[in-house]
């Protein structure tokens, strides 16, 4: 009797988790620092500025409308 352990594959979802990055992103309001924003990318596609400033909304819903600057790390 011929038995065949299965190994488990990968899902895709597992590696392009493992591709993922992190981008640390400072946060600034009047020269002042606010918070530091963990921000997981992909490298295989563009950083789109309006996803991570919705990032930062999502974050701290009060920096809405403020003139607000990022730093990238």
């Amino acid at each position: 009797e011929l038995r065949v352990a299965l190994c488990a594959l990968p899902t895709t979802s597992s590696i392009i988790h493992s591709l993922m990055k992190t981008l640390f992103v400072d946060i600034m309001l009047n020269g002042r620092f606010v918070f530091t924003l963990r921000y997981r990318y992909c490298p295989a596609f563009r950083i789109s500025m309006e996803d991570v400033y919705s990032k930062v909304l999502e974050k701290r819903p009060s920096l809405k409308g403020k003139p607000i600057e990022m730093y990238f790390d």
